[in-house]
């Protein structure tokens, strides 16, 4: 089961095949500069330009009013090529933090990699955009050990900017030689629905698949041809906030995934959870809600993704990670901003304390303005002193209503 590397970074690329400990049939790099600098010089540079690049990184523009001015009035004068290239780039990641721009920009600026890379069964592919000059030649020659460099009539990655089909095809071309149908996703998928099966003799190889890994699986023609193992560690407090949630009510904490099932029963069982549910469709989640809200459930689904969003319209109270797609944001009742575990603990708190402060008002409110009825009718309090009472009371409960609501549950 091989695996093909396909980077925009070529410099990512190198350092794969340069480890020698991660199998590739083919490692295709786009017209990739492999600059040389200095490391004292890409430190400065790095230092100097990465805070005012780093805000158009993770925003889509400009933290300062001068470069997006001038980088808007760059826009409309620049040929199709340049605006093509920050097309590509898209708009704002929030999610990239300025460290791994940081390492990103000043290892690519120095280009760590080793001379004559050579890897037993492995095949480098190069665009080279000839445009870019000869120096470029000679650094992919000084780096790979007999590349296959394909010349390109380009600039530099003019061909993944403004031709983005033909570098695809290009692509599809090196690692199959021909037309083949190429599935990808999980195995729920591709053996179930597609019918795939592994190929004779390396069934050892699936089974021995470590459990902590979610797993896409590829296959080509019907024929598995690769896996690819993805680590998503959980999060430290995930355990405690499992716990958490039961102590503060919740009867049943249920796992929905689209995962493999052996790595969700593996994590069911280190966080915690009552019960687990894998490889499992959004339409899935959604039927497995509306089931509970007929035995009579309460139901709070939790989720961050586009595949969460038709369970999240589903349940008694849906709640979005702030982080998450904006689809799954914008169907949720609820949106936390914080991402740590623990707010849905916090939020239960509040929720509670809510609706004991609610109750706990009515009641008050009910007793006393019935006592001033009674005691006015009964002619004990004159009508003045009953409205004093009744306006006091009405702005003392407002008062206290102002005051923290966790504060106040903690201490009860």
């Amino acid at each position: 089961m091989g695996l093909t590397a396909v980077l925009w970074v070529g410099s990512f690329v190198g350092l794969l095949a340069a480890r020698q400990n991660i199998h590739m049939d083919y490692g295709i790099l786009g017209s990739s500069d492999l600059d040389q600098s200095p490391v004292a010089a890409a430190k400065l540079q790095t230092a100097l330009l990465l805070p005012l690049l780093y805000p158009f990184i993770r925003d889509g523009k400009f933290k300062s009013r001068i470069l997006q001015k001038k980088l808007q009035k760059r826009m409309g004068q620049t040929e199709a090529y340049v605006q093509a290239f920050m097309d590509m780039l898209g708009g704002g990641r929030p999610y990239v933090t300025m460290e791994s721009c940081k390492n990103q920009f000043y290892s690519d600026l120095i280009t760590p990699l080793p001379d004559q890379i050579n890897v037993p069964g492995t095949e480098i592919h190069i665009f080279y955009a000839l445009k870019m000059g000869k120096k470029y030649r000679l650094r992919y020659l000084r780096h790979f050990d007999h590349p296959v460099i394909h010349e390109q009539e380009l600039r530099h990655e003019e061909l993944l900017a403004c031709y983005p089909e033909q570098w695809a095809a290009l692509v599809k071309q090196i690692v199959m030689g021909e037309d083949k149908k190429v599935i990808i996703g999980s195995a729920h998928f591709v053996f179930e629905d597609e019918g795939c099966c592994i190929p004779e003799g390396e069934q050892e190889k699936y089974d021995a698949l470590p459990a902590a890994y979610s797993h896409l699986y590829l296959c080509i023609d019907g024929e598995l041809a690769a896996v690819i193992c993805i680590h998503d560690p959980l999060r430290r407090e995930a355990k405690d906030a499992v716990k958490a949630l039961h102590e503060s009510g919740f009867t049943n904490v249920v796992m929905l995934t689209g995962d493999n099932r052996r790595t969700a029963e593996a994590v069911a069982a280190e966080v915690g959870v009552d019960s687990v549910y894998a490889e499992v469709l959004p339409e899935d989640k959604a039927a497995f809600i509306r089931q509970e809200k007929e035995k009579g459930h309460t139901v709070i689904m939790v989720g961050d993704g586009v595949n969460d969003s038709p369970a999240l319209s589903e349940a008694d109270a849906g709640i979005a990670i702030s982080t998450g797609a904006a689809i799954a944001r914008e169907i949720a009742d609820i949106t936390v901003a914080s991402e740590d575990l623990f707010e849905l603990v916090t939020l239960r708190k509040l929720s509670e304390a809510l609706m004991a402060r609610i109750h706990g008002s009515y009641r008050f409110i009910v007793a006393f303005n019935l006592s001033l009825i009674t005691l006015g009718v009964a002619g004990v309090l004159p009508p003045a002193i009953s409205a004093l009472l009744h306006n006091t009371s009405t702005l003392g409960i407002g008062l206290k209503n102002m005051t923290d609501l966790l504060e106040e549950h903690e201490g009860a």
